[in-house]
């Protein structure tokens, strides 16, 4: 099914757009699950915090709106808990819908969010600019277009058609050979028109190619430089 749907796409470059839904998917329902984990934790803190001001209300050395309040942290830890359960529960839909599934058939993720690795520099990913589908497709344009403009070049010269036969000559009962060929007019008529608009599309063309390359140029470095931002973000 997988390959029916990327038919007629460069297959390494829809192997790669697959992956990186799926790395995306699989981070983002990785990361809920933690936050679950760690939510759970929260619950414990507060719920131990209740426990403590509690003690200490009943000593008399706070009043009784510190239990109230930490009361109300520990309701708070516990409604957040709920909402990440049913985020994970979305998160881990959205992952197996990367590859098809209509269920969720596991329970746990598994993978490591400590450690992060620096971003290559942007020259590698420049590298394969080329493979990007917007660019790619004006490689097949140009090839077409240019074609096309040879072929318009190759009608300067008008076709000749020529004939051979057989004709009987009554006056004398004999057969000889007959020779003819016609070309068409005007005689000097170079196709120029046609020349002309077969080079103005591929200049066009040209012309758009260039047009999409910066296009996808100024979207990588864009892309790159959150990057590194977010880098810089998880380091800190």
């Amino acid at each position: 099914t997988l390959e029916k749907d990327l038919a007629g796409w460069d297959y390494e470059t829809a192997r790669a757009s697959v992956l990186a839904d799926v790395t995306r998917a699989f981070v983002q329902a990785l990361s809920v699950q933690e936050r679950v984990v760690l939510a759970g934790e929260l619950i414990g803190l507060a719920d131990a915090s209740v426990t403590t001001v509690t003690s200490q209300v009943r000593s008399g050395a706070v009043s009784a709106l510190e239990a109230d309040r930490a009361r109300v942290a520990l309701d708070r830890a516990r409604l957040e808990r709920v909402q990440l359960e049913h985020a994970l529960s979305a998160a881990r839909a959205e992952l197996a819908a990367t590859w098809g599934s209509r269920d969720v058939t596991f329970t746990d993720l598994r993978g490591d969010l400590e450690t992060v690795t620096a971003p290559p520099g942007i020259e590698t990913f420049l590298a394969g600019i080329d493979r990007n589908p917007d660019l790619a497709r004006w490689a097949s344009e140009l090839d077409q277009r240019r074609a096309a403009l040879a072929l318009e070049e190759s009608r300067r010269v008008p076709d000749v058609t020529l004939g051979v036969g057989a004709r009987r000559f009554s006056e004398d009962d004999t057969t000889g050979a007959v020779l003819a060929f016609s070309i068409p007019l005007p005689l000097f008529d170079r196709n120029q028109g046609g020349i002309a608009e077969a080079r103005h599309r591929v200049n066009k063309a040209q012309a758009e190619q260039a047009s999409a390359e910066t296009s996808v140029r100024s979207a990588l470095t864009a892309s790159y430089e959150e990057l590194h931002s977010a880098y810089a973000e998880v380091v800190t």
